[in-house]
């Protein structure tokens, strides 16, 4: 059974959209930290990012971690929109997203504003896949 989590924040949106494409979808693998349960998630939409953004988040479950299916709003700068299922005794941990390579300023390789005030509107940890180095930051707010 799941149930609908709805955040409304001025950086991101999840709720239910049309025209969302996913990536693909997420396998229900189990994993034993957020931080390997996101990095799996961007590694499932690498090769479609390097054009478009996509996200995703990363919730715990009996001891165990799991993503979501990686989503896209068809834009290289930001995921605006998604629906977001996670079973009614999860926790959400995590988001995730990735930064395309076709961004044409250089914070393409940093934790943007928005990325930091997202996570910490949230309280929540952020992975962001960089295309262009092939890295994974991490942002974990103090606020935590």
């Amino acid at each position: 059974m799941t149930n609908m989590t709805a955040f409304k924040l001025a950086a991101i949106l999840i709720v239910e959209a049309l025209g969302i494409a996913h990536c693909t979808s997420a396998k229900a693998a189990e994993y034993a930290s957020a931080e390997a349960a996101a990095k799996a998630g961007i590694a499932e939409c690498i090769a479609q990012s390097i054009v478009l953004e996509y996200a995703g988040a990363v919730y715990t479950l009996n001891g165990a971690y799991f993503y979501t299916a990686p989503v896209t709003s068809g834009s290289d700068r930001e995921v605006t929109e998604y629906k977001l299922r996670i079973p009614g005794n999860a926790k959400l941990v995590a988001l995730f997203h990735t930064h395309p390579k076709s961004l044409t300023n250089d914070t393409s390789d940093s934790v943007s504003e928005q990325d930091k005030d997202t996570a910490k509107k949230m309280h929540l940890q952020s992975f962001i896949g960089v295309i262009k180095s092939r890295q994974v930051l991490i942002y974990t707010p103090r606020t935590m």
